[in-house]
């Protein structure tokens, strides 16, 4: 069996005797990267190895990724075997039985061949030279990964100015009248939504700060629920259990990481393979979520995201619509969603800041675009039973979510005919089923209707608490609500929109079709 589904490119190599060190050089080429965006280099370990540390380097006009797998990786998806990735984000990183690097699995270190796995991400035409250096039973000093960049050295702080972006955002913060907003909403929808950040990274992967950090800094801002999604890896599952707290929920997650898109994975225990080849995969791989008890959700499929050009397979659960502040091309993932909801698809639409903890924060900067580009910015709002990861699991699974530019909300509600957003209704011929829209916070926006044809109704919101109630008279697959404010009309430039919240939408059906 070859577990990596490829020919054998190269033999394993072997230390010489009474060696521990180990160099593999040779260039990629992108008839290589044609063949497959992986190249594996196989070494063997020898019986009694306690320690393997990898370091690499490369001809920096391209991307080498870098990460390991053991002898007992499986074909993909493989569920054994893996044992870290870390991207292009360090040059070295190091396994024993009993500690790793951020973003590697510590454990025993079998007897025989191991690969260091090259992700040829981006090669150029002339090929990209690479160097991997293998050392067996180095001492090793299991430092503070924060604040190590790639090459090991420390990460400056970064000072952002001020910035008229401020004007395009809300950065969230939340006083007493907030408070007493919140606890409205809740009392007049007469369900108990919960607030928090589907998208986010730490050490593990490429972001500097720690799952602790991050937590602490998603809890200061009134967050009640967070999923940690590093990027190819499980590493960071191991620590989540000891920031649990009762009114706090931390979600397992990987953000499944390729060079044609981005997926996540919510509520998995452990590593889910990214190993993608083609479009075939991408059915394996909903599969796999699913088989393991997971929620898989299609990320940032818009301009710079990066987009997901792979297929959209059925059994996708969600759709990212919204990462990072508004402005950075989300109306192109709303499109999208728009037109798979024409298709007669059903996603659950949420949000994420895709958030890359640093290693030094300390709160805000009062710089609008380090506040705006934060965790919680935006907020994905779930309809929650209780805290939990099932239950987090199931709300996104019913779409019984609505997403927000911050914290604060905006916060929305919508119903058809008296069904909630996720939910269903047949419509007979003749009915005109009531829309009703609640919109806590956005005095001062619109409200916009969408439905299969386009804008179905516009409306201001005049009031703190704003209902918007009529009938729906034209066929519609679906309804959905945007909360939106233009900024600069009557100006000698085009206006610029800013949407500050979306609700999922309630899907219709006509009786008899």
């Amino acid at each position: 069996m070859n577990p990596t589904r490829e020919p054998a490119r190269f033999e394993p190599a072997r230390f010489a005797p009474g060696e521990k060190r180990l160099v593999i050089e040779g260039v990629a080429t992108p008839a290589d990267r044609a063949a497959s965006p992986y190249m594996y280099l196989p070494f063997v370990v020898p019986e009694g190895t306690e320690t393997i540390t990898v370091r690499y380097s490369y001809d920096e006009r391209g991307v080498i990724d870098i990460g390991m797998v053991d002898p007992e990786i499986e074909p993909f998806p493989a569920r054994r075997g893996f044992r870290g990735w870390s991207g292009s984000a360090r040059r070295e990183f190091f396994i024993a039985w009993d500690a790793a690097t951020p973003g590697y699995m510590p454990g025993a270190i079998q007897a025989g061949v191991w690969q260091v796995i090259l992700g040829l991400h981006r090669i150029p035409a002339d090929g990209c030279p690479y160097r991997v250096e293998i050392v067996l039973d180095e001492p090793v000093a299991v430092r503070e990964a924060g604040g190590a960049s790639g090459d090991g050295s420390p990460v400056p702080a970064s000072a952002g100015a001020a910035s008229p972006l401020g004007l395009l955002l809300d950065t969230g913060a939340e006083d007493d009248a907030g408070a007493r907003a919140l606890a409205e909403f809740r009392r007049l929808s007469g369900k108990a939504w919960r607030r928090g950040d589907l998208h986010s990274h730490t050490y593990h992967s490429d972001a500097k700060g720690s799952p602790e950090a991050l937590v602490a800094a998603a809890r200061a801002r009134g967050l009640e629920f967070l999923a940690i999604t590093d990027h190819n890896t499980a590493s960071h599952h191991a620590f989540l259990g000891a920031l649990q707290r009762p009114d706090f929920l931390v979600i397992p997650g990987e953000e499944i990481t390729t060079d044609r898109g981005h997926t996540n994975v919510w509520g998995v225990d452990g590593w889910i393979d990214f190993r993608l080849l083609g479009d075939a995969d991408v059915e394996l791989l909903v599969k796999e979520a699913h088989a393991r008890g997971g929620v898989i959700s299609v990320n940032h499929p818009k301009q710079g995201g990066p987009p997901w050009t792979y297929p959209i397979v059925d059994g996708f659960d969600c759709f990212e619509a919204w990462q990072m502040l508004w402005p950075i091309h989300n109306r192109e993932a709303v499109d999208l969603y728009d037109s798979l909801l024409r298709q007669g698809r059903r996603l659950t639409l949420v949000g994420g800041s895709d958030w890359h903890h640093p290693a030094d924060y300390a709160g805000p900067s009062g710089s609008a675009w380090t506040e705006g580009c934060n965790i919680g910015h935006p907020t994905t709002w779930l309809d929650l039973t209780e805290l939990s990861v099932d239950a987090v699991l199931d709300a996104l699974r019913r779409g019984a979510a609505f997403v927000s530019e911050a914290p604060s909300g905006p916060m929305v509600q919508v119903r058809v005919g008296g069904v909630d957003m996720g939910g269903s209704l047949t419509v007979r011929s003749g009915e005109t089923p009531e829309v009703e829209g609640l919109v806590v916070g956005a005095r001062g926006d619109r409200v916009r209707w969408i439905g299969s044809s386009g804008v179905l109704r516009e409306a201001d919101i005049d009031d703190d608490v704003f209902v918007d109630r009529w009938q729906l008279t034209e066929p519609t697959a679906y309804v959905r609500l945007e909360v939106y404010r233009r900024f600069g009309e009557g100006g000698a430039g085009a206006p610029v929109e800013r949407v500050r919240a979306l609700s999922n939408p309630v899907y219709l059906a006509r009786a008899g079709v």
